[in-house]
C-alpha cells in the first residue's frame, strides 16, 4: 500500500525499498546500500521532483 501511495505522490516505484537488516550484518548494509544507491542512480533526477520552470 505504501508503494501505491508513492506512486500516487510521483515516486516511482524503483525509488522505494524496504531491507531487514541486522546491526550485526555490516557487509550486509554496505552491499544493499550500494546496490541502491546504483539503482537509484540508473533512474536519474525524480520527474516530479524537477523545477522544469
Amino acid at each position: 500500500m505504501l508503494k501505491r501511495l508513492l506512486e500516487y505522490a510521483g515516486f516511482e516505484p524503483g525509488r522505494f525499498q524496504l531491507r531487514w537488516i541486522s546491526g550485526s550484518e555490516g557487509g550486509k548494509v554496505v552491499d544493499t546500500v550500494r546496490e541502491m544507491t546504483e539503482q537509484i542512480r540508473a533512474l536519474g533526477p525524480n520527474r516530479k521532483m524537477r523545477d522544469d520552470r
